[in-house]
């Protein structure tokens, strides 16, 4: 249909992590933004810590594991019942995996869980896939596969009750600066 709105996210996400060993390390501060409206989300901080560990690190391999407490806000675009405005405590997981297949083509797996309160969507869970091609030394073409989930997502005013899982399928240009 026309005039359809199937997709509308934006998510933004940084983190220090600070190495107490050669594998052992602490990530402060762990922040992520995310807004997706589809999903009833308006706005979604999360702010926290958490311990890791580098379970591989070499020259073409990088896989790390992080767990840890934070606090979320989220706002919600409406509600049916309750606040619009839900804060509490997460516990936050999550893995990344990066391997470079050949000299042009890296292979990327991420994963973020959330384990939250039911007013905040229980699970909350983030993975993409991406395959990464060096097209020129600075110019890469990206193909990810991104699946989220919310496990019991909030109920509009309406009545509505938004999907629990979100797949795409995205392409993108990105410049290595």
């Amino acid at each position: 249909m026309q005039g359809t709105q199937t997709e509308n996210n934006h998510r933004i996400s940084t983190s220090f992590d600070v190495f107490l060993s050669r594998r052992l390390f602490l990530r402060v501060p762990d922040i992520e933004y995310y807004k997706d409206p589809l999903q009833d989300i308006e706005h979604r901080l999360t702010l926290g810590g958490s311990v890791g560990y580098d379970i591989i690190h070499t020259a073409r391999t990088e896989w790390d594991v992080t767990i840890g407490p934070a606090w979320q806000r989220n706002w919600f675009v409406s509600v049916d019942s309750g606040d619009r405005i839900v804060d509490g405590t997460a516990f936050v997981f999550s893995s990344r995996f990066d391997m470079e297949l050949t000299k042009k083509i890296d292979l990327l797996l991420e994963y973020r869980g959330q384990v939250t309160g039911p007013d905040q969507g229980d699970n909350v869970h983030h993975a993409e896939a991406r395959l990464e091609f060096e097209i020129h030394k600075r110019l890469n073409l990206d193909i990810s596969f991104i699946w989220d989930r919310i496990a019991s997502p909030q109920e509009e005013s309406s009545g509505d009750k938004p999907q629990k899982d979100d797949l795409r399928l995205t392409l993108g240009l990105g410049v290595k600066f």
